[in-house]
C-alpha cells in the first residue's frame, strides 16, 4: 500500500518513498522541495513517454507556472493531456488549443501560432507575465478576479467567453451596495485597481467601483476592457463605465446605472453591451 497523502506540500523525501513503491527498480531521488516541473519530468521518463511541446488540456491539473522551464515545462505540458491506451507515448495527441486566449480555471493564458505559451509580453493592453499568466499588475486583484471567474466556469462548464462576460456583468451589477465615494477627473485613469479592490473587499462603492470590478473581470476573461471616467446625462454628472471593442464594434457596459434602475424596481433597461446608438440615450461623454 502507498503511504497516505500528506497535508500541504509534498517533500522530496515523501515523493521519493512513494516513487520507489511504484517503481522499485528506479534509482531516483527528488530534491528537498520538488517543483511540478521536476515531478513531471521524472514521471514522464519513468513511464517511458516522450516529451512533446503541447498545450495543456481543458481542466488540466498542472497549468504551467514560473517554476516550469526547459524539459520540465515540456514534461508538464505532456503530462497535462490525455494519451492513447497502451501507446507508450503521447506524441499522437493533437494540441488542445490553437492560437489565441485560453482560460484554465480562471487563469488566462495566450497561445502563439506555434502552440507556445506567450511569456512576458502584451496582447493589446493585456499583459502576460513570465509564467504566461495574465496579470493586472496587482497580485491581490488578480487573485480575486481569478477566483470569481473560476466559480463561473465551475458552475457553467459549457459557457463560452460571451456567456462568461455576461455573468461577470450580472455579478458586478447584483453583488454590491452603492456607497458615495471618490470622484475622478474627466478622462482620469489609474484608479481602476484601487477601486476594484475596495469594492471586492468591502462590498460597497460608487460607479467607479462598479466599473472597476467589471473591468477587472472582463480583462481576466481576455477582453481588452477600458474603464472610462467621464460624465453621464445632459447635466454632465461625473460617472464611470466600461467600454470594450468586440469584433470591431465599441460597446458600453454600465452595471452601476442598471443597478440603480433595478433598485427603483424599473427592470426595463439592459445596459450590458450597449451599442453607440442605444448608449446615446444616457448621453455618455468620456
Amino acid at each position: 500500500l502507498l503511504p497516505a497523502a500528506p497535508d500541504g506540500a509534498v517533500t522530496g523525501e515523501q515523493l521519493t518513498v512513494i516513487t520507489r513503491e511504484l517503481f522499485p527498480d528506479a534509482a531516483i531521488e527528488f530534491s528537498a522541495n520538488p517543483t511540478r516541473a521536476e515531478f513531471a519530468a521524472a514521471y514522464t521518463a519513468l513511464l517511458g513517454r516522450a516529451c512533446t511541446e503541447i498545450a495543456p488540456s481543458d481542466g488540466a491539473a498542472l497549468p504551467p507556472d514560473i517554476a516550469l522551464a526547459g524539459d520540465g515545462r515540456e514534461a508538464v505540458l505532456e503530462a497535462s493531456v490525455p494519451h492513447t491506451a497502451g501507446g507508450g507515448s503521447w506524441e499522437d495527441v493533437a494540441p488542445a488549443y490553437g492560437p489565441g486566449l485560453v482560460n484554465l480555471s480562471g487563469e488566462l493564458f495566450s497561445i502563439d501560432e506555434n502552440g507556445e505559451l506567450m511569456l512576458d509580453c502584451d496582447v493589446g493592453t493585456l499583459h502576460f507575465d513570465g509564467s504566461g499568466r495574465y496579470t493586472s499588475g496587482n497580485e491581490l486583484l488578480d487573485g480575486y478576479a481569478k477566483d470569481i471567474i473560476a466559480g463561473f466556469m465551475l458552475e457553467n462548464p459549457e459557457a463560452g467567453r460571451p456567456e462568461l462576460l455576461r455573468m461577470a456583468y450580472d455579478y458586478t451589477r447584483d453583488s454590491f451596495t452603492y456607497l458615495r465615494r471618490n470622484y475622478y477627473a474627466f478622462g482620469e485613469t489609474g484608479w481602476e485597481i484601487d477601486e476594484a479592490i475596495t469594492m471586492l473587499e468591502t462590498g460597497r462603492g460608487n460607479c467607479y467601483c462598479y466599473a472597476a470590478v467589471f473591468w477587472a473581470l472582463a480583462r481576466q476573461l481576455g477582453f481588452d476592457a477600458e474603464a472610462i471616467s467621464g460624465t453621464i446625462s445632459r447635466t454632465s454628472q461625473p460617472h464611470a463605465w466600461v467600454e470594450i471593442v468586440i469584433d470591431g464594434t465599441n460597446y458600453y457596459f454600465d452595471p452601476e446605472t442598471e443597478m440603480a434602475y433595478i433598485q427603483k424596481r424599473d427592470y426595463g433597461y439592459d445596459m450590458f453591451m450597449m451599442n453607440y446608438y442605444y448608449a446615446r440615450t444616457w448621453s455618455y461623454r468620456g
